[in-house]
């Protein structure tokens, strides 16, 4: 099927034309997306072409063809779509860098000296409010980054982004208590 005549009955409002799109244009992207995401898995790779597709179709009314081809116009929304799912993946999520932060034992006074207890707490005290419960709602209630996201009435990608900023200020705020050094990640 000719990519004009789907833009054409998108435009109409052919619902149908939406998957077929996505099955004609998808592999187009593949190797843009290797090229550009070779660190995410294939499944998030995969996922990010529909997706980016998928947007492409909700906004099909702002794609102007005398402006660029709807490769070129679609490739803008791969890249975020990209960038989301480096954002959801694993892969992609910043590092812990307190060893034990992620188990709630970092808070357990019977596995940690009264030095390191009060060392923390100053930390801990140190960074604002927000990030304290971004921080109890990720590592002592743990929950997940989509019910952080509830709790906060943010995205799931916010929710993300606000973990990974609490956790590098309280990085910094523990680096200046030797009391800490045992629980700080070693650069290799």
């Amino acid at each position: 099927m000719d990519l004009h005549q789907l833009i054409d009955q998108l435009r109409k409002g052919e619902k149908s034309a939406g998957p077929i799109l996505v099955s004609v244009v998808g592999p187009m992207f593949a190797g843009y997306v290797n090229a550009i995401a070779s660190d995410l898995p294939l499944p998030d790779r995969e996922r990010a072409i529909e997706t980016a597709i998928e947007r492409a179709v909700d906004k099909i009314d702002h794609y102007d063809e005398m402006r660029g081809s709807f490769p070129a116009w679609t490739r803008t929304f791969v890249r975020h779509a990209v960038a989301d799912e480096r954002r959801r993946s694993l892969e992609g999520a910043p590092e812990v860098v307190l060893e034990d932060l992620p188990q709630p034992s970092i808070f357990d006074s019977s596995s940690r000296s009264e030095d390191e207890l009060a060392a923390l707490s100053e930390a801990l005290d140190s960074i604002s409010p927000t990030d304290q419960l971004i921080l109890r709602l990720r590592f002592v209630e743990q929950l997940s980054h989509a019910e952080i996201a509830g709790v906060l009435g943010v995205s799931e990608a916010a929710s993300r982004q606000r973990t990974a900023r609490a956790i590098a200020r309280l990085r910094v705020a523990a680096e200046a208590a030797p009391e800490l050094a045992t629980y700080m990640k070693r650069d290799a």
